[in-house]
């Protein structure tokens, strides 16, 4: 992350000044965020085997923020209970629905941010990859 944010910047200040590096820097920050939180719902059972603690984690109340650590403390049957019932939290509050949509809102201030600065192209590319993510949520 740190590369994909760093070396456009640097590069950017050069070129085209503060203003333009700092606007370029928020684009890149945006589709950052997005892409944690998409990989975050992709390792989802993944990380609440391991213990994780990824933005789905961090949308859970108490009480499924509990069973989540709990998940890796259990065995066998009963760690798959308790994994049952944490998913059973997640989609009773539509926790993934609401990051995706937080994925789409991150990914259109970036495409909106290089779109005024010039980068239609790049603009296009992150309205595109928005596109299976607003598909996924209304299939949902």
């Amino acid at each position: 992350m740190a590369i994909w944010v760093i070396m456009p910047y640097s590069a950017a200040r050069k070129i085209g000044g503060e203003e333009f590096a700092s606007r370029l820097r928020s684009a890149y920050e945006s589709f950052g965020i997005a892409w944690r939180l998409l990989d975050d719902i992709r390792d989802l059972e993944t990380d609440m085997a391991r213990g994780v603690h990824s933005a789905v984690y961090a949308s859970l109340d108490d009480k499924g923020r509990r069973l989540w650590d709990s998940i890796e403390i259990e065995s066998g049957e009963e760690s798959i209970n308790v994994s049952v019932d944490t998913c059973a939290i997640i989609q009773s509050e539509s926790l993934l629905g609401h990051i995706a949509k937080r994925i789409i809102s991150e990914l259109g201030q970036a495409a909106t941010l290089s779109a005024d600065l010039g980068l239609d192209g790049f603009a296009d590319d992150l309205r595109i990859l928005a596109g299976p993510v607003v598909e996924w949520l209304k299939r949902g």
